[in-house]
């Protein structure tokens, strides 16, 4: 069965979001409205759980399929149609993408071979170190985000319930430290995008009332294609095709402001840091400890596919590893956003990653429920 948070819980998360975040913001974290966010949210939430969340004991597991309060998908969906605008806005000034186009190809195939690299890796760690079964172990070695493998283990009987913990716990780390690995990498610029926030914007950079209404419709028209469309990365992309066309035509111009921006990002550390909160006690252990180890073992494969890439194309090793990264698209949008380091390139590599996947992955575990009905003598 599934439950919604209710609206003062959620409201009380979101306060302390806020709070968290504006902190981070204080102490100069990079990302401060998303790792601050999530830090607040996760604390909140194991200190305050919500009744079903798991962390009261009296769980239902239900096989895997777990009854724990779900965070609410309209909120996620909008979090990133705003990142999804800020991306397209800068379409004009994304010049940089037309020098990177002739490497885009190589570096393309390399995150489809560092994937498969990464995902036989964790496979096998988690078939030897966890003793899964074949089907789960896949679900949760996929290095895409978290919907569409927990979409992969309901749809093929596995324990959605562990797929989801470890996901999470790997996720959270990418979050957590890729805006400071790639921050000691060549190709970033100092500071963050945040740092002027609070400060007035010059009136040249300010969006006309005009294109702030066309932001305001490309929004409301990408919200509607991604729910149709069930889009990669939710509704992100055509949030991203839509103001890049919108910018691009002059019909956007201008900058958006910050605020918006910083909400979203609170709401998707708001969502992870729920998310690892209400994972039950019990599970947080062997398999959390896995997640862990596997996400290290991602990164640090990212990490060599980076610098290899870097030294064969020259290009900086930053974006060539926030590309290669097995965190969602839109954590590594924002990272790469907060950084300077080529967002839209960023994310073109994690579109073909996760496409890929979802393109290959039903046929993958067709083949592996064969051969496990063949082991078994089905």
């Amino acid at each position: 069965m599934t439950v919604g948070f209710s609206f003062l819980y959620l409201s009380a998360a979101f306060v302390a979001g806020g709070v968290g975040g504006y902190a981070a913001l204080l102490l100069g974290f990079p990302l401060p409205w998303l790792l601050g966010a999530m830090f607040a949210s996760f604390v909140f939430g194991v200190l305050i759980p919500r009744s079903g969340d798991g962390n009261d004991g009296n769980r239902n597991d239900n096989n895997g399929k777990n009854d724990r309060p779900v965070f609410p998908p309209f909120l996620r969906r909008l979090a990133l149609v705003v990142i999804g605008l800020y991306l397209g806005s800068q379409f004009a000034r994304a010049e940089d993408l037309i020098s990177a186009a002739k490497t885009a190809p190589l570096s393309i195939a390399a995150v489809l071979v560092c994937t498969a690299a990464s995902g036989v890796l964790a496979f096998v760690f988690l078939l030897r170190f966890l003793r899964l079964d074949a089907v789960t172990a896949y679900c949760a070695a996929v290095p895409g985000g978290l919907s569409p493998a927990v979409g992969l283990a309901a749809a093929h009987n596995a324990d959605a319930g562990t797929v989801a913990l470890m996901h999470s716990v790997r996720v959270a780390m990418v979050v957590w430290i890729a805006p400071f690995a790639a921050g000691v990498l060549p190709g970033e610029a100092a500071g963050g995008m945040f740092a002027g926030m609070f400060l007035p914007q010059p009136a040249a950079g300010v969006m006309s009332a005009g294109d702030a209404l066309t932001a305001v419709l490309v929004a409301a028209a990408a919200m509607a294609l991604g729910s149709k469309l069930g889009a990669v990365g939710g509704s992100l992309l055509p949030a991203l095709v839509l103001s890049s066309a919108a910018s691009y035509a002059g019909r956007m111009v201008g900058a958006l402001p910050l605020a918006p921006l910083a909400m979203a990002m609170i709401v998707l550390g708001v969502y992870a840091g729920l998310s690892l909160a209400g994972l039950r006690r019990g599970a947080a252990g062997k398999v959390g400890i896995a997640g862990f180890l596997m996400g290290t073992m991602m990164m640090g494969v990212a990490a060599l596919f980076a610098f290899a890439l870097s030294a064969a194309t020259g290009l900086p090793s930053a974006p060539l590893w926030l590309a290669l990264a097995p965190g969602g698209i839109g954590e590594m949008a924002l990272t790469a956003m907060e950084l300077n380091a080529s967002p839209h390139w960023v994310l073109l590599h994690h579109f073909a990653r996760i496409t890929a996947l979802l393109l290959i992955s039903p046929f993958i575990l067709r083949a592996i429920i064969r051969r496990e009905k063949k082991r078994n003598g089905r």
